[in-house]
């Protein structure tokens, strides 16, 4: 029935929706500790699971009508296809070192090593730029988490 073969969007796509409804089942089968102001601390990563799971249903739907992409000529002659794929798997391999690291390490240290590390996989060379954002986006997250979520975050190791 269909004659289109289906793009790199839906792939990406159905992978994030599985591991979406991973976490979905893994956060709900989890003990939800005490709330605080009747919030628990597994409602915000929850709502956040459940939402990736939702967007990536809507891009495989949308993807799947749509059929796939071609790639523009440039890239395929330079091989862009394949350094895109590669960084992808790169990312998502370092994404899963992270959430590793964090209780080695604790959060603010895997934080800053993963933002340093995905700012020069992407390309970004200014070290003053890297080094502030190592600094500020863990502590930006980390207020926000602990001062508006009301979800403590790991300080050092677990």
């Amino acid at each position: 029935m269909r004659s289109r073969p289906l793009g790199r969007d839906f792939w990406a796509a159905a992978a994030l929706l599985a591991g979406g409804l991973f976490f979905v089942a893994y956060i709900y089968n989890r003990e939800s500790g005490t709330a605080v102001f009747g919030v628990s601390p597994r409602t915000m990563p929850f709502i956040m699971a459940a939402m990736i799971a939702g967007l990536a249903l809507a891009l495989m739907i949308a993807s799947a009508l749509r059929g796939p992409t071609p790639a523009p000529v440039h890239e395929v002659e330079a091989g862009g296809d394949a350094r895109k794929g590669l960084h992808v798997g790169v990312l998502l391999v370092s994404s899963l070192v992270y959430v590793a690291a964090m209780g080695w390490i604790g959060y603010f240290a895997a934080s800053a090593l993963f933002v340093g590390w995905t700012a020069l996989l992407f390309g970004n060379r200014r070290w003053l730029a890297i080094l502030a954002m190592m600094l500020l986006a863990p502590l930006a997250l980390q207020l926000f988490f602990e001062k508006f979520m009301v979800i403590p975050l790991p300080e050092w190791r677990l």
